[in-house]
């Protein structure tokens, strides 16, 4: 289950993994069933990876 913005402020399910902020648009887009694999990363990759992809959104 990916909680997304929009999930309730209760708890009750363990957090295994968390989708990092660039990839949250992706997973948006994930439908019911499809397969999707975690990759540990640092804080300092997951900051790289936004970084990329707002200078890629900005020089379009």
């Amino acid at each position: 289950i990916l909680l997304m913005a929009d999930h309730g402020t209760t708890g009750g399910y363990p957090v295994v993994a968390v989708v990092i902020s660039a990839d949250v648009p992706i997973a948006g887009q994930l439908a019911p069933g499809d397969l999707l694999q975690f990759v540990p990363c640092s804080a300092d990759e997951a900051l790289h990876a936004l970084r990329a992809q707002e200078a890629a959104i900005l020089t379009r």
